[in-house]
């Protein structure tokens, strides 16, 4: 109705619609399921990467302190950031790599079902198997992140690749974006917008406001990791 009224704001199902004025009964259902799938992919996913940041922030002053500083440095204070500031923003990057390390969205990844017959660590897997892959210890193993519990951005500065590895692949701290967005053909089509989208709120977020906690008297040991809903209590 709005489409035919031309009140329609500019998105991506409004281009949909436009594209075909009488579409099929086959056309329509896709457009509906392709519209759901991008609010919902992002709906509680990218907001919970955004809700980890605002609490590191409010838990670690000196780390929101230094970030402003590179933006300022950066950026200046008569505009605001762009994604072609990407580049020269190192230790915002990090901030955006420890967010997705630290309280990762989905823990426990999605379910992935075998599709032949496996073996891991002696452990024999038939096909058909449902497998779940433990994002959360991985992403916490103390061996591959040292002090894990830890938000420290400045881990991603210290890579120490294995001798037999990229240093994408590097032993100690290796990208979390890895392990972050799923695993191989199953892992997160939206990967690149959601850190488009949380790169371009942090940025924003850093050199305009400052984050405080509203009780003073809270910390760390009061963080709540539960995925995609957390809270500081």
């Amino acid at each position: 109705m709005q489409v035919r009224s031309g009140t329609v704001k500019p998105s991506f199902t409004q281009s949909l619609v436009e594209r075909s004025a009488h579409p099929t009964s086959e056309e329509e259902s896709v457009y509906k399921w392709a519209s759901l799938g991008i609010y919902g992919a992002g709906a509680d996913t990218t907001i919970s990467g955004i809700e980890t940041f605002l609490i590191a922030m409010s838990l670690h002053p000196q780390v929101q302190a230094r970030a402003h500083a590179e933006l300022m440095n950066v950026v200046g204070s008569n505009r605001l950031p762009g994604f072609s500031d990407r580049g020269e923003l190192p230790y915002i990057e990090a901030i955006i790599q420890e967010v997705l390390r630290w309280n990762p969205t989905v823990p426990l990844g999605l379910p992935h079902r075998l599709m032949q017959d496996d073996i891991y660590r002696g452990y024999y897997l038939p096909a058909g198997t449902i497998v779940l892959a433990n994002s959360w210890a991985m992403l916490h193993d103390p061996d591959v992140y040292p002090s894990p519990m830890e938000f420290q951005p400045e881990r991603f500065f210290h890579r120490a690749p294995s001798t037999d590895c990229t240093d994408e692949h590097s032993r100690i701290n290796p990208d979390p974006r890895r392990y972050a967005f799923g695993y191989a053909r199953r892992s997160c089509p939206g990967r690149y917008l959601a850190e488009d989208v949380l790169y371009i709120t942090i940025v924003a977020t850093l050199l305009i406001f400052q984050i405080r906690p509203m009780d003073e008297t809270k910390g760390m040991k009061d963080v709540e990791y539960v995925g995609m809903i957390r809270c500081a209590i």
